[in-house]
């Protein structure tokens, strides 16, 4: 029987020495550690907080991903501060705590942003995060599947071009079935004058349109960094995985001349604390809010917020941990005119029962897809004049501390909405 490193417990992973340590066993984590692996002379583990749930209909099922987000099971369920423009609510910001990170909880729509965006990074001072350089990268992680020409056009897909896609990538990307509402949606957006005419990935992806979900077209279950990149490569016997394990810290050692070197990282797992090695590297990878939060647990940081929590102070970086800014998802809900099914209907025990039966059985029905379109518009071309206005003068007016950040304000402000 092949070996199957998940297994691993906190003891025995804790007394092997590794050459590259993965904090985050989540999108990017496990797609760098199988890449990784594939050197044998080296020797990786991967802490991920969270627990494995491997083959887990949850998460494969395309019509339950709305309920992974508030599952503690799957969600680090993070609450933002109450917002002074909200009334002082408080809005869920959810994140995947799960093997597989947030690609085992998203909406799975493939999206793409612009060219302009990507190079704005650059721009920045990010050398080689141009669009041109990671265009092969948007290709390489993906097999694309070509959508028959009965679906290709009923979804409005002809400006998906298969040649422009990856097609020997582990992540699977496929389309749903058509239903009626896709149908209305695209007519919408036809009719607005804001129907996406171009290639997503020709830099200009503008306008709604179908997008294709990160799907097995096959099984017709999610696609995700687990079953893509872990479990494929599960077996090399180079590779360590222990799941249940929460980082609370990267070891620093003083070097001779006044620096700092990562020599492991302290983890808890069962109320027991451990502490593991890394010869080469300890990889950060736990994702948006932890890996700041993990900097300065470890003591880099803004010397003000570490003193302030009795953290000994070995970096000063006045950046770590600062300056993030999310956009959170605002829904509307719509009655719609029977026949058409909504999830709403779903309530009925009977229809619930009926429609997952139809997907374990025939990979049909309301759970064989999920939310497969959106639509990324400029704001200023829905805006009158007044608003227009009252835009530009919000750009002007941002706080003193956002523009010395050195953030790109640029005028092509676009709004996103999904269906």
């Amino acid at each position: 029987m092949a070996r199957f490193n998940v297994l691993e417990t906190a003891e025995s992973f804790a007394s092997r020495h590794y050459d590259f340590l993965v904090v985050g066993g989540g999108t990017a984590g496990l797609a760098l550690a199988a890449r990784l692996s594939e050197e044998s002379s080296f020797t990786i583990g991967i802490l991920e907080a969270g627990q494995a749930h491997l083959h887990d209909p949850k998460i494969l099922t395309p019509g339950l991903c709305g309920t992974l987000s508030g599952d503690p099971e799957y969600d680090w369920k993070f609450m933002t501060t109450p917002q002074e423009h909200l009334n002082g609510r408080q809005i869920a910001w959810p994140r995947g705590r799960v093997l597989g990170g947030s690609s085992a909880i998203n909406f799975m729509q493939v999206t793409y942003p612009t060219a302009k965006e990507i190079n704005d990074w650059e721009a920045l001072g990010n050398e080689h995060w141009s669009w041109d350089d990671l265009l092969p990268y948007y290709r390489k992680f993906q097999t694309f599947a070509r959508p028959s020409a009965e679906v290709a056009k009923s979804l409005g897909t002809s400006h998906y071009q298969p040649a422009d896609y990856g097609s020997t990538g582990p992540i699977q990307v496929g389309f749903y079935a058509p239903h009626d509402l896709q149908d209305a949606w695209l007519k919408t957006f036809k009719t607005l004058g804001h129907r996406m005419s171009q290639s997503p990935l020709s830099g200009a992806a503008i306008g709604g349109c179908t997008n294709p979900a990160s799907m097995d077209p096959q099984s017709r279950t999610r696609s995700y960094s687990t079953n893509a990149y872990y479990l494929p490569n599960a077996t090399r016997s180079n590779m360590f995985l222990l799941t249940g394990a929460q980082v609370l810290k990267i070891n620093l050692d003083a070097t001779k001349d006044g620096q700092f070197m990562a020599s492991g990282v302290s983890f808890l797992a069962q109320g027991t604390k451990y502490v593991v090695k890394a010869r080469r590297e300890v990889i950060l990878s736990a994702g948006t809010i932890q890996s700041p939060q993990i900097l300065e647990l470890s003591g880099i940081g803004s010397e003000d917020v570490l003193a302030k929590h009795g953290i000994d102070v070995l970096i000063n970086n006045p950046g770590v941990g600062e300056n993030l800014q999310d956009h959170a998802v605002a829904t509307l809900a719509y009655e719609v005119a029977d026949p058409s099914l909504s999830l709403d209907s779903l309530r009925d025990p009977a229809l619930l029962k009926t429609a997952l039966e139809s997907f374990q059985t025939k990979r049909s029905g309301p759970f064989a897809s999920g939310v497969q379109a959106s639509a990324f518009l400029p704001i200023v071309d829905f805006l009158s004049e007044r608003g227009k206005t009252e835009l530009q003068t919000l750009l002007e007016d941002l706080p003193k501390e956002q523009k010395s950040w050195g953030i790109f304000v640029s005028t092509d402000v676009v709004a996103f909405s999904s269906t």
